[in-house]
């Protein structure tokens, strides 16, 4: 049983190793140090960090949490994906083929889902960057797919479908 539900051991753990280190976790809670944490495949680095971060940053003005630049260096991942995940309002999963086959997307996504049963907040949003059914996305992901935000990104040039894109990226922040 728990080599099947490991992601979910893991999370147990970090979260009762955190919760002995830090004496006033329920204020920590709701302050919130970004906006959004951004998890992707390292493959769609590109358009992560170009066009969806210009728009993330720029546009709405968000402050935008990647692993990148604010994973702590010489920390677990597992550790880190935790405190990203916690400190940010919300959380947005680029799903591409590439990041279906990571399996630290899949612990990221893992960590994310019991971070929204555990404080029952909505705070999932999917960016389906290519063309996949539901039927082929993680059980992981199937499981909630009732209560996250799922938007298509545009598979053509249309102007008229990315402004409508972007409109609705938008809308998921306020």
């Amino acid at each position: 049983m728990g080599y099947r539900n490991k992601s979910f051991v893991i999370y147990l753990y970090i979260k009762a190793r955190r919760f002995m280190k830090q004496k006033d976790i329920i204020a920590q809670r709701y302050d919130y140090k970004y906006d959004v944490f951004v998890s992707y495949s390292h493959l769609d680095y590109d358009w992560v960090t170009g066009p969806l971060l210009n728009y993330l940053s720029n546009e709405l003005s968000l402050e935008v949490c990647l692993h990148q630049k604010d994973f702590i260096p010489g920390e677990p991942i597992a550790s880190e994906i935790l405190r990203c995940v916690e400190s940010s309002r919300k959380t947005v999963f680029v799903i591409t083929r590439n990041f279906l086959a990571s399996k630290w997307s899949m612990m990221e996504m893992d960590i994310a889902r019991h971070h929204v049963f555990h404080d029952d907040n909505d705070t999932i949003l999917v960016i389906l960057k290519e063309d996949i059914p539901v039927h082929e996305m993680p059980v992981s992901l199937r499981k909630i797919w009732w209560r996250i935000v799922c938007l298509k990104y545009p598979q053509n040039d249309s102007q008229f479908e990315h402004e409508l894109f972007e409109n609705k990226l938008s809308n998921a922040f306020k």
